[in-house]
């Protein structure tokens, strides 16, 4: 970080060492990001140094590193550029306006005026772009930009207008390989764009969104290889905590976007992104396909992106790369599209593998997927793999990976503005005001899903602030139910059912098989988070409750499945199975060492660990060991 210093006069060594580690660890970063760094550090005469600079009217054209200015570079091509858009004007204008270059007013203007012809639209859209790079903090940057949209166009003149201006801007462009795709290949990569495209980015509404500009606030950190023990630690205290702000200011954790995390500069990418349950970490993988679709020129250079979740069987099973292509997108020229890929060993594809700690331990060890994290196969493609953070480990054992993105939550602010934009203005108020007294609560609302649980329970409860995680998780299950019911009966009233240990008995009943059904599919041996319309159908009980609106629907490979409204729903049913039990010492004695079922156990407060464990013969080394690793749900 920019720091200010205590002694002027012995200062600026320091000083400009530190400027140039800032700019080396924002590479991407915008004259608003440097003048607002130096204003956090109150460096007043730099700051008006710059926005002096920055504001005038006389800068001479070469004024970028020996280089054209951005703005007179695009206007020397201004003639040939605006015929070459002439014949590509919609697909352009929509493609600026998705890559945020292009305000809606004028994408409007240039696609609904009438009267005028498309040269004349596509002139407009020239000196818009024009008016806009004069206007711009870093106009080289939103020129780079721009030539990598008109490259995705697929239009010769378009690419070679584009690749000449980024040759001249010191960026020349290699990824020329998308214009030589064989039929097959852009028809299966078009189909997939399609798909990709209709589905949302988050893919449910319940517990109800907390925004839309998700990855807007999500923040993201890229842990550094070097990083010591000691900031790891640190790293992990914080996590613990919820103390998200701190995290950006461990100097082996540095901040980064969701675009700028897959770095192009690296031709076999090997990514890991981990977090704790209900981080996003899907609905990034989802952010990133919608990227992609669009024509973002961050993922410009992957031709075919696979979307592979692990807890489906046929990805987590699947024995060549016709079986990823045919999970992804079922077609008649997949074997085409597989041996086109493997001849180019991979280069320029993306394979995004979603939930590596929902794979079992055999198929980590051997699996086509390992395999190609591996770079046993397709050694040139690029890959990204997320896990929850208790599975990361065996992930990095691996020693093929070379970055680590950590997804950390909402900082402070961004959990006031989520609240500010979810509630009414007084109900907004008072939540935060009572989440400033309640900090074991605050703490862990630096996740996305226990957030939105937190708001809907509160709202729902009128006013009510859970203990503990378990008590969060048993509420949430208690509002989905009212909800249910409040769809399904008209003589029963929702706000009737005031626990979970007083439902009516058909509710209940059906409360039950659906924790058992939940117990049974997370053992070992059946491991299964997804489930056939028969299998949900086998729960006859639940079935004519409809599943107490905790089963939801999924299409994927062209087939509809089912699964829990959440993963840690799921384990939160089978926890509360276990609790109920019987044998309960015995099944938490079975399940010690499981990894889903530790997380299912940490839902359970200490003294409630402590009092099941009291007639075990355990070890107390590994009762500390469990307590200390289950202390919270939000460290998985």
């Amino acid at each position: 970080m920019i720091q200010k210093s205590k002694d002027l006069m012995s200062s600026r060594p320091k000083k400009k060492a530190l400027i140039e580690k800032w700019f080396k660890e924002n590479p991407k970063a915008t004259w608003k990001d440097v003048l607002a760094a130096l204003k956090r550090r109150k460096e007043i005469q730099v700051i008006q140094d710059i926005e002096k600079h920055l504001s005038s009217n006389h800068l001479d054209p070469k004024d970028f590193c020996g280089q054209i200015a951005p703005k007179e570079l695009l206007r020397s091509y201004s003639d040939k550029l605006t015929a070459a858009i002439t014949d590509n004007l919609h697909t352009i204008s929509n493609a600026l306006y998705a890559n945020g270059l292009m305000s809606l007013n004028i994408k409007c203007r240039i696609l609904s005026t009438t009267g005028h012809s498309d040269y004349e639209k596509a002139s407009y859209l020239v000196t818009t772009l024009l008016r806009q790079l004069e206007a711009s903090l870093n106009p080289q940057r939103d020129l780079i930009n721009i030539c990598h949209i008109l490259i995705n166009q697929k239009h010769r003149a378009l690419k070679d207008i584009a690749a000449s201006i980024l040759d001249q801007l010191g960026q020349p462009y290699h990824a020329v390989i998308s214009s030589d795709l064989p039929d097959d290949v852009q028809e299966y990569i078009k189909s997939l764009k399609d798909k990709y495209l209709s589905q949302p980015i988050i893919a449910s509404d319940w517990p109800p969104r907390v925004g839309q500009d998700f990855f807007g606030r999500l923040a993201l950190v890229r842990e550094n290889e070097f990083a010591s023990q000691a900031e790891h630690e640190r790293y992990s205290w914080c996590m613990l905590r919820g103390h998200i702000d701190e995290i950006h200011y461990i100097s082996g954790y540095n901040k980064v976007t969701i675009e700028t995390m897959l770095n192009s500069d690296l031709l076999s990418l090997r990514l890991a992104v981990d977090g704790p349950p209900g981080i996003g970490k899907t609905t990034l993988c989802r952010k990133l396909l919608n990227m992609w679709s669009k024509g973002s020129h961050e993922l410009q250079h992957y031709d075919i992106v696979l979307y592979c979740p692990f807890r489906h069987k046929q990805v987590a099973e699947a024995t060549e790369l016709a079986d990823l292509l045919t999970c992804t997108y079922k077609s008649p020229k997949v074997s085409d599209v597989a041996d086109w890929i493997t001849e180019r060993e991979g280069k320029g594809l993306l394979i995004i593998f979603d939930g590596w700690d929902e794979l079992s331990t055999q198929l980590r060890e051997a699996s086509l997927a390992t395999s190609i994290i591996c770079k046993n196969q397709l050694v040139y493609s690029s890959v990204v793999v997320t896990s929850r953070t208790y599975a990361t480990a065996s992930l990095l054992q691996l020693e093929c990976l070379n970055q680590n993105v950590h997804v950390i939550g909402f900082v402070a602010d961004e959990i006031d503005q989520v609240i500010k934009g979810t509630l009414s203005q007084e109900l907004a108020e008072k939540l935060i005001e009572d989440l400033e007294l309640r900090n074991d609560v605050l703490s862990l609302c630096y996740v996305p899903l226990v957030c939105s649980m937190v708001i809907l329970v509160y709202q729902k409860s009128g006013g009510y602030l859970p203990t503990t995680i378990s008590d969060l998780y048993e509420n949430f299950v208690l509002q989905t139910i009212r909800r249910h019911v409040k769809k399904a009966y008209n003589d029963l009233e929702p706000q009737s059912i005031d626990s979970l240990g007083n439902l009516p008995s058909n509710l209940n009943a059906s409360l039950q098989q659906m924790c058992e059904f939940a117990y049974f599919s997370l053992k070992k041996e059946t491991n299964k988070m997804t489930f056939t319309l028969s299998q949900i159908q086998s729960l006859d009980i639940a079935a004519k409750e409809n599943y107490l609106g905790m089963i939801t629907s999924i299409t994927d490979f062209d087939e509809e499945w089912y699964q829990f409204i959440h993963l840690s729903i799921q384990e939160f049913l089978a926890a509360w199975w276990i609790a109920k039990n019987e044998k309960t010492e015995e099944i938490f004695k079975n399940c010690f060492e499981d990894d889903h079922f530790r997380l299912c156990l940490s839902v359970a407060q200490r003294d409630q660990i402590k009092s099941l464990c009291s007639d075990l013969t355990i070890k107390q080394e590994e009762l500390n060991r469990l307590t200390s690793k289950q202390s919270t749900l939000s460290l998985q």
